[in-house]
């Protein structure tokens, strides 16, 4: 089965929370830590952003867009192209973008990258927000497809969502998502690396999605993070470990 890559954005201000997000705690671990522990499976990882002081495994790299700052379009764009340097993507390769403030969408991983690799008309697949807006950095793309779309052009402060108007999204959701009235919900499945995460994803589906973007959404992370930890009867859930 072929590989995978990934990338992580980590180049933002983190203006709203006052704080480098990327270093924020959630569950006894970092942000970046969590970011990564969700891809890493992956053959080749690349975090778009300044390094930061983390331990980190021989198929993560660093690098920086220049100039900085420049929005998720622009970061998604350099990192594919950092990818795409030293072995241009074949049709099937995958590449999962994960934005560093999501720390429990790794639940969803497997499922997104299965969904592009099991249908060759479908060129990424996404998790859904509570409001049924595709999210496109929790996502698994169509890496040649990507690279196309993205070309050489100069995506500073251009939405994201302008990089991926013209490919073909499946949304996924989350266990326990109602649905939002626009066909069945296409359910992600659950694949967290811990077992405690993966077993109780779905009892708040809203949580799988939750960015850490203010200080109010770290701390309802962080009450989550603590929620999953609490052993259950007759399970041997460890939680995350720092």
């Amino acid at each position: 089965m072929p590989g995978y890559d990934a990338i992580v954005l980590a180049g933002g201000r983190s203006s709203r929370l006052g704080r480098d997000k990327a270093m924020a705690v959630v569950g006894g671990r970092r942000l970046l830590a969590r970011a990564l522990d969700a891809v890493q499976t992956a053959d080749r990882v690349v975090v778009v952003g300044a390094p930061r002081p983390l331990r980190v495994g021989p198929t993560v790299s660093w690098t920086a867009e220049e100039p900085p700052f420049g929005g998720p379009a622009a970061g998604l764009a350099h990192g594919l192209r950092w990818l795409a340097r030293d072995r241009g993507p074949s049709v099937d390769r995958v590449v999962v973008v994960l934005a560093v403030d999501v720390p429990f969408a790794g639940v969803a991983v497997p499922r997104l990258i299965e969904t592009v690799r099991g249908d060759p008309s479908v060129d990424a697949a996404m998790l859904r927000d509570p409001d049924g807006v595709p999210q496109p950095l929790i996502a698994a793309y169509r890496a040649h497809v990507l690279l196309e779309r993205l070309g050489d052009a100069d995506w500073r402060n251009r939405p994201i969502r302008e990089v991926v108007a013209k490919l073909s999204v499946v949304r996924l959701v989350a266990p326990g998502d109602p649905g939002d009235g626009n066909g069945p919900p296409v359910p992600i499945g659950l694949g967290a690396a811990d077992p405690g995460e993966r077993r109780r994803a779905g009892a708040d589906w809203r949580f799988v999605v939750l960015d850490c973007d203010t200080p109010e959404q770290l701390r309802a992370a962080q009450r989550w993070a603590a929620r999953l930890q609490r052993p259950q009867r007759g399970t041997d859930d460890r939680g995350d470990s720092s």
